[in-house]
């Protein structure tokens, strides 16, 4: 019922007004892919790292809004339910294995460097956050990209050739700071004796690591059984 007041609400605001709606969607695509992507690059902090990601990943949903299609908005739709999973993984990830001892007054300066130490402590946890960062990117056969490849498949069968070149040139970026993030979780130099964990890792958080990771590799066996059970459930709401 929500989904399609929402629907009904979208075309009745911009549809009416469909030039001027598809140059501010546009602008609006491009500016978010331009600031969001720039400023990730050279960011370390994990909480403006993902501030820029969310900004980057709302140019991805907005993508399928600017088609004024029914397909368009089911991807929209499916590209953040993926999103707002994978970004819960994350931050449950970084707020539940805090490497300080203070969590309140050291939770803003935490950078990617910190959670080095897992791969001298627990290199399956490193694993599996490497693997929903690889996937936040968009490396192909994970869920990530196959939400990205359905917003461009949806752009080119709209002939929005235009956009998609820019969406796949930003895309290249996007996966470029994600591998060079990974890189040094893995691969960079430091010092283990300057952690020190707050408390042992529980059963319980690496279990909801761990689940939400398989939903990935489900996804990444199978994905046309995810995509066709939304696309008929949105489907079924307006017959």
């Amino acid at each position: 019922m929500f989904f399609c007041l929402f629907i009904k609400f979208f075309y009745f605001i911009f549809y009416t007004f469909n030039t001027i709606s598809i140059l501010l969607f546009s602008s609006c695509i491009v500016l978010s892919f331009l600031f969001g992507s720039i400023g990730a690059i050279n960011q370390f902090k994990i909480k403006k790292f993902m501030a820029y990601s969310a900004i980057t990943n709302s140019g991805f949903i907005l993508l399928g809004f600017y088609t004024f299609s029914f397909e368009g908005l089911v991807t929209s739709f499916i590209y953040l339910i993926i999103y707002l999973i994978l970004t819960f993984t994350l931050l449950y990830f970084f707020i539940s294995f805090i490497p300080y001892k203070n969590f309140k007054s050291n939770l803003q300066n935490l950078t990617f460097l910190n959670y080095k130490s897992f791969l001298f402590l627990n290199p399956w946890i490193l694993f599996f956050l490497s693997f929903n960062l690889f996937s936040m990117g968009g490396i192909p056969p994970l869920s990530g990209f196959f939400s990205k490849f359905l917003l461009f498949n949806v752009l080119f069968d709209n002939n929005n050739f235009t956009l998609l070149i820019i969406s796949l040139l930003f895309s290249l970026i996007i996966i470029f700071y994600y591998i060079r993030i990974i890189k040094m979780l893995i691969f960079t130099k430091y010092d283990f004796s300057s952690i020190n964990f707050y408390y042992p890792i529980k059963y319980i958080n690496g279990l909801i690591l761990v689940s939400f990771t398989y939903i990935n590799i489900f996804f990444c066996l199978n994905p046309s059984i995810f995509f066709d059970f939304f696309y008929y459930q949105i489907l079924n709401l307006f017959i």
